[in-house]
C-alpha cells in the first residue's frame, strides 16, 4: 500500500544518473568520492535530512544530523573537532577506529569501521582523501596538526577547575583507563580526552550513551572494552560527570544546559 507513495517521493528525491567524474581531481579523488556518496553513503548519517526524509544535500552535504539517538558530526567546516581531520587521521579512523587527533570510533560508527576492515587500503585511503578535501584546513601539514592537538591538551589541562565532586567521580569511575600522561593501558588505546570531538559538540548526546552504553563491541582490537555505568550511577551522577567532563576537557566550549533533559528523553521507553 506504500508503493504510490514511494513513487511520489522518488519523483521528488530520487536523482538516477550515474556518477560523474571531476576531470580537475585525481583518480584517488574520483575513487573516494564515488565510494563516500555511492556505496559507502556517509551522507546517510552525516547529511540532514528534511521533513520527508531525503538527504538535504544541495543545501547541507555532510553538515552533521541525527541517527538513532547519536549525533553524526558534520564532515565540512561545521565538524566541532579542536583540531582539523586530515588525510591521515581520516584513513587512521577508519582503518583502526581510533585517530592520535580525534578520539574512538563508538556506537554506529564502530560497525561501520569493522565492516571496512574488509575494505582494501588503497580504497579506505581514497576515501580519506576525498573526507580530508571537504576540510576548511585540508592542507594543513601534519606536523602543524601535531603541534596544535599538543596545546589543545594542553590548554585544557592548564585551565582545569579545582578538583570537586564531578573529578572525584570521574577519577573513580573513569580515571583508571582515561588518565593523562603514560599510565597503563588497562582496556585499549587511551587518547586524550581534550581532543575528543564528542566533547566539543554542542549536543552531550554521545556522550552520554558512551557513558551509558559503553562499548561492548570495539571497533578494532586496539580499542578494546568499556563498560556500561547505566546501572552503576544514577541520573544525578551520570549528569554531574558528563557535565563535569565537558568542563574539564573543553573548557573554551560553554558548558552544556540541556544534560539532564538529554538523559530523561534517551530513558523514555
Amino acid at each position: 500500500g506504500w508503493r504510490p507513495l514511494m513513487a511520489l517521493w522518488n519523483g521528488l528525491f530520487h536523482a538516477p544518473q550515474q556518477f560523474e567524474p571531476k576531470p580537475k581531481q585525481s583518480d584517488e579523488w574520483n575513487r573516494g568520492a564515488y565510494l563516500v556518496d555511492g556505496l559507502g553513503h556517509c551522507g546517510a548519517c552525516h547529511t540532514p535530512r528534511n521533513a520527508l526524509g531525503a538527504e538535504r544535500k544541495e543545501q547541507a552535504y555532510m553538515q552533521g544530523a541525527m541517527v538513532d539517538g547519536w549525533q553524526a558530526p558534520a564532515l565540512k567546516q561545521l565538524n566541532p573537532s579542536p583540531v582539523p581531520w586530515s588525510e591521515e587521521e581520516f584513513f587512521r579512523y577508519l582503518r583502526q577506529g581510533h585517530t592520535k587527533q580525534h578520539g574512538i570510533a563508538a556506537g554506529p560508527m564502530g560497525l561501520v569501521v569493522r565492516n571496512l576492515a574488509l575494505v582494501p587500503d588503497k580504497d579506505v585511503r581514497a576515501m580519506a582523501v576525498y573526507l580530508a578535501s571537504l576540510q576548511p584546513l585540508s592542507n594543513t601539514d601534519e606536523a602543524q596538526l601535531e603541534t596544535l592537538a599538543a596545546k589543545v591538551v594542553a590548554d585544557a589541562a592548564k585551565q582545569a577547575p579545582l578538583p570537586d565532586a564531578a573529578q572525584r567521580l570521574f577519577q573513580g569511575s573513569c580515571g583508571a583507563c582515561h588518565h593523562d600522561g603514560d599510565g597503563p593501558q588497562l582496556l585499549g588505546v587511551n587518547r586524550p580526552l581534550a581532543l575528543n570531538t564528542n566533547l566539543h559538540s554542542d549536543r552531550p548526546d554521545n556522550l552520554l550513551r558512551i557513558v551509558l552504553e559503553g562499548i561492548q563491541a570495539p571497533a578494532s582490537k586496539d580499542i578494546g572494552f568499556m563498560p556500561s555505568f547505566a546501572n552503576t550511577l544514577t541520573d544525578k551522577q551520570l549528569v554531574l560527570l558528563v557535565d563535569g567532563m565537558r568542563v574539564r576537557y573543553a573548557p573554551d566550549k560553554p558548558p552544556w544546559q540541556n544534560t539532564a533533559q538529554t538523559l530523561a528523553e534517551m530513558q523514555r521507553p
